[in-house]
């Protein structure tokens, strides 16, 4: 149904994260939890319209911090 998005709570990354790609073949890296954290979101500005996702009129998005680490929330109108 439309008024269930599965994205609501995806975590967009701020910052250009750098990956190892050297291949190990022993040692698996450890999946994080899928599980939704109880948090607070701190510092809460509406988005630079500069960014590269857009709002629309279902959802208006803002930038803010959990735990030190900035999120894109995108707030359904």
């Amino acid at each position: 149904p439309p008024e269930l998005n599965p994205l609501a709570y995806e975590v967009v990354p701020m910052t250009v994260q750098t990956q190892n790609h050297k291949a190990s073949i022993n040692h698996a890296e450890p999946q994080s939890s899928t599980e939704r954290r109880h948090c607070s979101f701190e510092q809460i500005t509406p988005l630079s319209l500069s960014f590269t996702v857009k709002p629309d009129k279902a959802v208006t998005l803002y930038h803010a911090t959990v735990d030190q680490k900035p999120v894109v929330l995108r707030m359904l109108n």
